[in-house]
């Protein structure tokens, strides 16, 4: 596992080796970079910022009564695509992430075509440092914008500072977007409400427990509690899904980054209020159905999603259901409840409906339920259960469809095809992909080198 951490694959698995970061060389330059003065003018306030930012941590570990205190600082820089293995090993940082990704063109680092107006491509890191990276960190750069030079074995930082666009503490407002908050918490009911919180994945296990730990209790501290955790160490997945007063998220969502303490831990990659989930309000037309032949043989594809009504006159004799979670019951027969599941079963038969003569699929469509309708909205919209963690079930869902769960065998071998129209409108992309994301990567990458290879069609997240 420290390998990996090193080499900083998106998937942690062992899927294939990792892409070799290659540096950026002069020849091959698409900016002008600023020089080392206008750097430390630029941005030497952002350092004194992080300084700042890290003593506001440890008040808030000695608040636990917790020691070494941690801080993520990002380092966004501009046509550059440094690899930083040896400066972590030098200055006892830690890599998190690092992710190639678009910028918009910047009056700093002024284009070398002759289109200005073209985004840059560059690279976006995320360590995190203790009491002693943070003084190697400011000490490297102190002494690069002062000389334009960094000690020996740190020339791979002084191509970030060459290039960098900005840095800073990853912050409270990236863990939680409020405005986005505030949509999902609208139709709430007064009560306690899930909440999910995505931890920076550590590659050291007593580094995870710590963290898991000190969150906790600064949940707690909100008067929330946490319902479960779940890892998944294959895609760098580490959540903790709690429970929390929904005034406290009002709060939260009105910009009170006091009213949920773990908004303002290091470990926390990001909050948010529900699970992935998407409401979903058209239902499936009822009317009878031309003749045409049931199915028949094996199902070829499994639709995850809600429960659906089974016995809609569209779908009855061509769908088979496989519930082992039972989220059926969380319905019984209020079939208004199953409106997701019933919709996406259809258009797996029948396509769209709007197209006049569209025949039937030939095949049994399998549906294995993953969605469940909320209790504490009024408009019981459907998402992933309480407590359940969306790599975490994927990873289950896909064993059991394909592997078997060590005592049976797999229930769905004869797939190919798997519809997940399923997203999380409180994770829109931003450049990190999301947790759920690289669990789907993960397993099509994990499935490429089975004999099942199905293909999976999803609505992106």
């Amino acid at each position: 596992m420290a390998d990996a951490g090193v080499q900083r694959p998106v998937l942690w698995g062992e899927v294939r080796p990792p892409i070799e970061y290659k540096p950026t060389t002069s020849g091959g330059a698409k900016v002008d970079a600023p020089s080392y003065g206008e750097q430390g003018s630029r941005l030497g306030s952002r350092f004194d910022d992080i300084d700042n930012a890290f003593s506001e941590q440890a008040t808030l570990m000695q608040s636990l009564g917790a020691s070494d205190p941690q801080l993520v600082i990002v380092f966004e820089a501009v046509d550059e695509q440094a690899d930083l293995t040896r400066v972590a090993e030098l200055a006892g940082l830690e890599i998190l992430t690092e992710v190639e990704r678009d910028y918009d063109p910047d009056p700093a680092f002024p284009r070398k075509s002759k289109n200005k107006a073209l985004p840059v491509t560059g690279c976006l890191h995320a360590v995190c440092i203790n009491e002693r990276s943070r003084a190697n960190i400011l000490a490297q750069w102190r002494q690069y914008s002062q000389t334009g030079q960094v000690d020996r074995g740190y020339a791979p930082l002084r191509v970030v500072f060459d290039h960098l666009k900005d840095v800073r503490p990853w912050g409270p407002q990236d863990r939680v977007r409020t405005n986005e908050l505030a949509a999902a918490l609208s139709g709430m009911l007064p009560g306690d409400h899930s909440i999910e919180i995505e931890l920076w994945y550590r590659l050291s296990e007593s580094l995870r427990q710590k963290a898991q730990t000190e969150v906790a209790a600064l949940v707690e501290a909100s008067a929330g509690r946490v319902v479960s955790v779940a890892r998944v160490d294959e895609i760098g997945y580490h959540g903790m899904k709690c429970s929390v007063p929904l005034e406290l998220l009002q709060r939260l969502a009105s910009g009170d980054l006091d009213a949920v303490m773990a908004v303002k831990s290091s470990h926390v990659m990001y909050l948010r209020a529900t699970a992935q989930s998407y409401s979903f309000s058209d239902g499936v037309p009822a009317e009878s159905v031309a003749a045409s032949p049931l199915p028949n043989g094996d199902p070829v594809l499994c639709v995850l999603d809600g429960v659906p009504v089974a016995n809609h006159p569209r779908l009855a004799g061509r769908v088979i259901v496989t519930d082992p979670d039972d989220l059926g019951a969380d319905t019984g027969s209020e079939t208004k409840l199953r409106r997701h599941g019933t919709a996406m079963a259809s258009v797996c038969v029948w396509g769209d409906l709007s197209s006049s003569g569209t025949p039937p699929a030939t095949r049994p469509v399998l549906v294995r339920p993953i969605l469940t309708p909320v209790a504490d909205a009024q408009d019981r919209f459907e998402e992933v259960p309480d407590g359940e963690h969306a790599p975490d079930l994927m990873r289950r869902v896909f064993r059991e469809l394909f592997d078997g769960d060590g005592t049976a065998g797999p229930t769905a071998p004869s797939i190919v095809v798997l519809n997940l129209s399923v997203g999380d409108p409180a994770s829109p992309f931003d450049g990190l992909i999301s947790s759920w994301a690289r669990t789907i990567d993960w397993l099509s990458a994990r499935t490429a080198s089975l004999l099942w290879c199905p293909q999976v069609i999803t609505a992106r997240y």
